[in-house]
């Protein structure tokens, strides 16, 4: 279930990359004595003109590409749209795109030709995930993309005509954020030694495209925000406490939830016959050639797959079926660790005769672990605290569980704990479930058992796909996995009562200021809305909103949810200090200060409601694209630029 999924857009991403700029060359040809040299002349001079025109993007904008009665995006504008769409892309998948030899999952090369590469890949032998992320498609990169920005563009162009009819205009505010970002602009090209800002748009969108070009892009696209923003709003005030009831009671499995725990012991068969083959990448030749053999692992190991699935469902307690799963998860780090981790250079404690080293430590590192996920513990400790030896100092004796041990091995003890402890802990975090919804036709069989009316607390289900699912048949090699998985139900259905939150909130760039309006509004002790705006104004906040039916992760910024739905945060609370939050994709920090006002709806009710408002805007969606009509000129998409 999509939570506040709405019709509102997100605007291009505008941060701007450097790229260079290829000059343009320019000549003069000298004066002829005959006619044909003047001829020729008189073309070269036309041919220079052309390059000159191009460069500066009259040719562009003479050539529209999408055009509505009253809106059209030329040449230029289309330029802008397309690399920002492949900007955007490039920026967000970097780490999975084709690096030209081969490795990356997606098959984009993002320095070469779009127009030269197939959507999908060609590389013999290698399965690329373009349809897994990016949808079915067929064509090059150039297609996919100029696919992707015509359907964009054409949607802006069809609410900028909603907006026209609707009066809906720019208002000097929104000019002022246009403005604020050319301003960037500005500060880029002069920063990256551009002499002029369009040089710049130049660069990062295509020859030709210009200041004014894209400062029509982004009225376009601002205009085309605020009539989403103001279909949506009218959408969501239609919506009636009726139609959200009747709703609800309607299709009650649709917005119920279900808590649970799990554990999923999977067989991969190719796992299987690297053991066999004792290669970390065998052959085909080398798999042929153990094949039954190979298979009868695979066998083995899913039949003691399901044999511990089965000890597992056994556990009819909840602490004895988390404490399982833990156990065994820890066991499987342990010896992992402790291998990798220990070489013949590291010096190992002596112990009574017969003692195993590692079996030893095993159990003591496994209890003190479990015993800090059992405290909800966050962060591990050391096994052993290693202090900092001053040159000419003795190194001090390091004990651990009452043994002496080398300063190398208490590191491999340390290494070892914490290890384990991050995977528990991912174990815990991850097979803990809460407000799971129902699926529709679940291929894994769990909304069917979970959702039942006759469930309780506490059932548990064993669920096997794959090879092996069956167990009247022989178990082959048909899909070359095997999967049981133990699910213990901790909730049965339930309607999510929880509520959202409403709170207002300031952004600094200084964490100094930030503690000034913490103190300005303690010292005035009057904690609203109107107090926090009047501060953010007198210290120049970076932003201001007050937000209503806040759902927990919607900021992404986990240190504010702590802070927000912390049960000693009451209703016209202040947070004490700012909540730093570092934005990823541009490495600046920000200080938050924010006010807790009130409760904001239940989660059900909002659910419920995002659903109908979604429905009723897909359905104006489409009557207005019927109503506003749009044409594309595809002989004009050659004047489009793209820049690598």
């Amino acid at each position: 279930m999509g939570k506040s999924n709405r019709i509102r857009t997100k605007r291009a991403d505008q941060k701007a990359q450097t790229l260079g700029v290829k000059p343009v060359k320019k000549g003069m040809p000298g004066w002829a004595m005959t006619l044909i040299t003047v001829v020729l002349a008189a073309a070269i001079l036309l041919s220079v003109a052309g390059i000159m025109l191009n460069a500066s993007g009259v040719f562009g904008r003479m050539s529209n590409v999408v055009k509505s009665d009253n809106y059209s995006i030329d040449a230029n504008m289309m330029s802008y749209f397309f690399n920002n769409t492949f900007q955007n892309f490039v920026s967000s998948y970097s780490s999975m795109l084709d690096d030209g030899k081969g490795s990356g999952n997606i098959s984009l090369n993002p320095h070469t030709d779009l127009k030269k590469q197939t959507f999908g890949g060609t590389t013999a032998g290698k399965t690329y995930l373009d349809e897994l992320y990016c949808g079915e498609f067929e064509g090059t990169w150039y297609d996919y993309f100029m696919s992707a920005t015509v359907e964009t563009v054409k949607s802006y162009l069809v609410y900028c005509e909603y907006a026209k009819e609707n009066n809906i205009t720019l208002t000097e505010e929104d000019m002022a954020e246009i403005d604020s970002t050319i301003s960037m602009y500005e500060t880029y090209a002069a920063l990256y030694g551009y002499p002029t800002v369009s040089n710049f748009l130049a660069a990062q969108y295509g020859e030709g495209v210009s200041e004014s070009d894209v400062r029509d892009c982004m009225e376009l696209t601002l205009l085309a925000d605020k009539a989403m923003n103001d279909i949506a709003d009218k959408i969501d005030a239609s919506v009636t406490e009726k139609d959200i009831t009747d709703r609800y009671n309607s299709d009650k499995k649709d917005y119920n939830l279900v808590d649970y725990t799990y554990y999923t012991f999977s067989v991969n068969y190719d796992e299987i016959a690297a053991e066999v083959v004792g290669k970390d990448k065998p052959t085909d030749a080398e798999i042929a050639a153990k094949k039954n053999e190979i298979l009868d692992a695979y066998k083995k190991a899913i039949a003691d797959a399901k044999a511990e699935a089965e000890v597992l469902k056994g556990k009819t307690e909840l602490k004895d079926f988390q404490d399982y799963i833990y156990n065994k998860v820890a066991n499987e780090r342990y010896d992992d660790l402790y291998d990798k981790n220990i070489t013949d250079k590291i010096k190992l404690p002596t112990l009574e005769e017969g003692v195993n080293v590692k079996e030893f430590f095993h159990d003591k590192i496994i209890a003190d672990v479990l015993k800090e996920i059992a405290e909800d513990k966050e962060e591990t400790t050391d096994v052993v605290t290693i202090p900092t030896t001053k040159e000419g100092e003795e190194p001090a004796k390091l004990t651990a569980y009452d043994v002496e041990v080398s300063e190398d091995f208490a590191k491999v003890l340390n290494t070892v704990k914490k290890g384990i402890f991050t995977s528990v802990l991912s174990t815990k975090n991850s097979n803990n479930v809460e407000k799971k919804n129902f699926v529709e036709n679940d291929s894994s069989k769990f909304s069917d058992w979970a959702f039942n009316a006759d469930r309780k607390v506490g059932d548990i289900n064993l669920i096997a796909l794959y090879d092996g699912s069956n167990a009247d048949e022989e178990v082959t090699n048909k899909q070359g996995k095997s999967q049981v998985t133990v699910y213990f139900l901790t909730k049965t259905e339930y309607r999510d009562d929880e509520l959202s939150k409403n709170f207002s909130y300031m952004v600094f760039s200084s964490e100094a200021t930030a503690k000034e309006a913490i103190k300005a509004i303690t010292d005035g002790k009057t904690f609203t809305a109107e107090a926090l705006k009047k501060i953010s104004e007198d210290k120049k906040a970076s932003i201001f909103k007050s937000v209503t039916n806040y759902e927990k992760g919607q900021f992404g910024v986990s240190d504010f949810d702590k802070w927000l739905f912390d049960e000693a945060t009451t209703k016209g609370s202040i947070t004490a200090t700012p909540i730093k939050y570092t934005d990823s994709s541009t490495s600046t920090t920000s200080y938050i200060v924010a006010l807790y006002e009130s409760d904001g709806d239940a989660l059900w009710y909002l659910d419920v409601k995002s659903n109908i408002s979604l429905e009723r805007a897909e359905a104006k969606g489409k009557e207005i694209t019927e109503k506003y009509a749009v044409t594309v000129n595809e002989s004009a998409y050659g004047m489009v630029k793209v820049t690598y």
